[in-house]
């Protein structure tokens, strides 16, 4: 699972050009001072524009459950809206913006062009307010299926609401917002892209563009509880792509109970992970070197993660470093 979070403020100081650094800024036109458009990578270009994205709505044609618009319907901030009031008040507290287009919601959870993209908002506590925004999007043509739950509440850095879970569990400094300031979050619960289309990066470029538009939609940071299975591999690819671990349990620990269940372990990677640091429990601290990443590839398991898509986001630098290895840029 991924959480993403947003925070709304209309005083948010711009990352820089592109949404952040996670792309190169784009050169300046000779003499007119205008800003030349970035010059995208080939298959970003041919399959990101934001078009022939269709909007419907996840079950039986409601935004809203009965459940949900009653529990609304009490809230002091909705009562006596129309379905299109309250649905502009939500989204402009949560996205920044009264209403949004499906390329808007292309954009917000990275789908390609020709995707179709779903919607519902669902009240888990109208006294606080506490809403999700659960939107799921699909390609037959891309072979992409994913999930995701924006979430729009108080932040509380000492009670566990709602997505506060994988906050703990990934170890996000919970200080860097303060208590009481309204922050819209969102976990991609799901990702799944078939084989066909992995080798296009189609991952990378799927975070590098909800990197890429977080600012637009007031986006702060990124939760996922990244999978390892035989047909999973989140644990390793989210990491390399910038995502961060600070959890409860060291690393070196989680490595050799791996290697202590396993039978013909070499010498040399007991030794290579008998030199990590004991208390060390940072992702992106294996992830620096090949051999951190190749123990990590083989030993790894899964963990609950964040990524931080404010400005001087260490993750962000990291996710740019990748990118521009791999000649993509969005």
């Amino acid at each position: 699972m991924i959480r993403l979070h947003f925070k709304y403020n209309p005083n948010h100081v711009a990352s820089g050009e592109n949404g952040g650094q996670f792309t190169s800024a784009p050169k300046k036109a000779a003499k007119t001072g205008a800003k030349a458009a970035v010059q995208r990578d080939e298959i970003t270009a041919a399959l990101f524009n934001q078009k022939n994205i269709k909007a419907v709505l996840l079950e039986k044609g409601k935004l809203f459950s009965d459940d949900n618009w009653k529990s609304l319907g009490n809230h002091p901030d909705f009562k006596g809206a129309t379905e299109e009031e309250v649905k502009s008040k939500i989204f402009t507290r949560a996205f920044g913006k009264p209403t949004l287009s499906p390329g808007d919601v292309a954009k917000m959870i990275g789908m390609p062009d020709n995707s179709i993209v779903k919607l519902q908002i669902t009240v888990h506590d109208a006294d606080l307010p506490h809403i999700g925004v659960r939107v799921a999007g699909y390609s037959v043509e891309h072979g992409i299926n994913c999930s995701r739950e924006f979430e729009l509440k108080k932040w509380n850095s000492n009670e566990e609401v709602g997505h506060d879970y994988y906050v703990n569990a990934s170890g996000f400094p919970k200080k860097s917002f303060k208590k009481g300031e309204y922050v819209t979050t969102v976990a991609n619960d799901i990702l799944t892209i078939d084989r066909a289309n992995r080798s296009a990066g189609m991952g990378a470029r799927i975070l590098a563009h909800q990197v890429k538009y977080a600012e637009e939609y007031n986006v702060s940071t990124i939760f996922t509880m990244a999978a390892q299975g035989s047909t999973m591999n989140g644990y390793y690819t989210w990491p390399r792509l910038g995502y961060e671990s600070q959890g409860g349990i060291p690393l070196k620990r989680l490595l050799q109970d791996e290697i202590n269940s396993r039978s013909n372990i070499s010498a040399d990677i007991r030794s290579a992970v008998g030199k990590l640091s004991s208390t060390n429990t940072k992702i992106s601290s294996l992830m620096k070197t090949e051999e951190g990443r190749n123990l990590w590839k083989q030993f790894g398991s899964a963990l609950y993660m964040y990524f931080d898509l404010r400005k001087g986001s260490p993750q962000k630098a990291i996710l740019a470093a990748y990118l521009a290895e791999k000649g993509i840029v969005v």
